[in-house]
């Protein structure tokens, strides 16, 4: 069950970076940055969230990839929208957390 719920994870999480490339490409003219509306934000943040997990537990340099892909995209979609930057700073707190781990340092 477990294998096959992360499965299902990655595959969720490879449409919305699908979706990410989409708007990376169609993002590139400003006129069209301002006709992306910021709902989709959560949906890239949490395929961005999950490949993250999924490179952390298993190191795979295809879900780097993927994870790199969704983060260009957010990243040029903060040049719109503020919240964008915030979700790209959760993922460097996620790092940071991920590090303090690994040394011992209680986090909380």
């Amino acid at each position: 069950m477990q294998s096959r719920a992360v499965s299902n994870l990655h595959e969720t999480s490879l449409a919305a970076r699908d979706l990410a490339l989409e708007l990376l490409e169609a993002s590139m003219l400003p006129q069209t940055l301002e006709r992306v509306s910021p709902l989709c934000l959560d949906a890239l943040y949490g395929a961005m969230a999950t490949l993250h997990w999924l490179y952390k537990e298993g190191g795979d340099e295809g879900v780097k990839s993927e994870l790199g892909d969704v983060g260009r995209c957010i990243s040029r979609l903060g040049e719109r929208w503020k919240l964008a930057e915030e979700y790209l700073a959760l993922v460097h707190f996620h790092d940071l957390n991920s590090l303090l781990a690994i040394r011992g340092v209680e986090v909380g």
